[in-house]
């Protein structure tokens, strides 16, 4: 697991221009979703990305997820998908920053019927937690998937992200959802990269400016103490 942290200096510069570090100081389950971003086969696997990280935050997605359902508060897993529709309309990607054989290999894991687009064997999914697909890193970028749709239709004005990888998908809907007005908290130690320096990276650009970025056991704590919000 990640042994970062924000660097003090970032810390003492946000709460000189905020007054504290945290922006939230409570959550209200009835209004939270959370979001267990591409738990996938394909990022935990030795034969994938290998993503050793992810592999470690398993039983703390887990924990979590389960302490979220005793809250009534939903569970919404993300795959990531990668089809040749996909490949085509974001050919300036594809071509310039990926080889041929990686978006290849891409197409081949996470496609349709990918052969490793699954969520990972040890993650504890139920059948009332929702599931969808997204085609690009942001689950809340226009056109990616149905996430914006069904936190609308459940009233949701706040979540809470876990998953992989830190700083590309988690990091990309953290800042996408700050953006369209929702209250974010992002759990530093259920989230995974590929190195410190990327999950350090990410945790400090979201605490300056787009999420609350918290452990696991302040995510329990908040919950424990969770109260519905006036007005």
């Amino acid at each position: 697991m990640h042994s970062s942290s924000i660097p003090d200096a970032i810390v003492r510069r946000i709460e000189k221009s905020r007054g504290r570090l945290h922006p939230f100081s409570r959550i209200d389950t009835a209004k939270t979703a959370m979001l267990v971003i591409d738990m996938q086969e394909f990022f935990l696997s030795a034969t994938g990305a290998n993503v050793e990280s992810a592999i470690e935050i398993v039983p703390t997605i887990n924990r979590l997820t389960a302490v979220m359902r005793q809250a009534s508060v939903p569970i919404i897993f993300t795959k990531h998908r990668v089809n040749a529709k996909d490949v085509e309309e974001r050919s300036a990607y594809y071509r310039h920053f990926l080889s041929a054989a990686t978006t290849q290999l891409l197409l081949d894991r996470l496609g349709d019927n990918g052969t490793q687009s699954h969520i990972a064997h040890g993650i504890c999914k139920r059948r009332e937690d929702l599931c969808l697909t997204k085609s690009l890193f942001s689950a809340m970028a226009p056109g990616s998937s149905d996430l914006p749709d069904i936190l609308r239709a459940r009233d949701v004005d706040t979540v809470v992200i876990a998953g992989a990888l830190t700083n590309i998908c988690c990091e990309s809907t953290a800042r996408d959802a700050a953006t369209q007005g929702y209250r974010v908290f992002f759990v530093s130690d259920a989230t995974a990269a590929l190195t410190d320096a990327e999950h350090t990276g990410a945790l400090t650009s979201l605490a300056s400016v787009f999420a609350d970025v918290r452990t696991t056991h302040q995510m329990l704590e908040l919950l424990a103490n969770a109260k519905p919000r006036s007005g």
